[in-house]
This record gives C-alpha cells, sequence and structure tokens, in this order.
C-alpha cells in the first residue's frame, strides 16, 4: 500500500495548495476590512458634515436673535409699547411658520 504522502513532491504540492488557500484567507479578510473601514470613514463623514450643517444654522439662528434682541430693547428703551407689541405679534407668527418649530428643536437636540 503507498501512500498519499509517500512521494516527497505530493507533500510539497499539498503545502503549496495550502499555502495558496491561506494566502487567500489572508487577502480576503484584509479586503473586508479595508471595504468595512472605507464604509465606516465615509458614515463618519456623512455625520460630520450634517453636524457641520447644523451648526451653520444654529449660528444663523443666534445672529437673528441677537437682531431680534436688540430690535426689542429700542423699542422698550424708547416706550414704543405699540410697536414693540406688534414686533412681538410678527415674530411669533414666524415661529409658527409650519417646520420652523421642528427646526429650531432639531437644532436644539443637536446641540
Amino acid at each position: 500500500m503507498v501512500s498519499e504522502f509517500s512521494n516527497g513532491e505530493s507533500l510539497l504540492d499539498n503545502l503549496r495548495v495550502g499555502k495558496t488557500f491561506f494566502l487567500l484567507i489572508l487577502d480576503s479578510t484584509a479586503y473586508y476590512e479595508k471595504e468595512l473601514l472605507t464604509r465606516q470613514n465615509r458614515a463618519y463623514r456623512a455625520e460630520f458634515d450634517l453636524m457641520r450643517q447644523s451648526e451653520r444654522q444654529t449660528s444663523v439662528l443666534r445672529h437673528d436673535m441677537k437682531n431680534h434682541l436688540a430690535v426689542l430693547r429700542e423699542y422698550a428703551a424708547q416706550g414704543k409699547l405699540q410697536e414693540l407689541e406688534r414686533y412681538l405679534d410678527a415674530f411669533g407668527q414666524k415661529l409658527i411658520r409650519p417646520g420652523l418649530i421642528q427646526q429650531v428643536i432639531q437644532i436644539l437636540i443637536v446641540f
């Protein structure tokens, strides 16, 4: 009875095949790890871009609020109560605009 490994060449051939499969598995693992990292980086970049956009919106909102407060203070300092009341009413109507309240809440939640 002749063993499959009695021949030196068969053993070497089997080792070469084993090595090839091992290298393929390593290469495949590296590929999928790289692909996973690429996808994670894209997701992080998208999240970062969303945060940056939200920060810009918050900055605009703060700027607008400072301007509104300046107008309100000026009306109050001059005793122009009717103008103050009209301004507050107009400002309140702007806040009722559909979607604005949700947008402000979303900005506040993010920060």
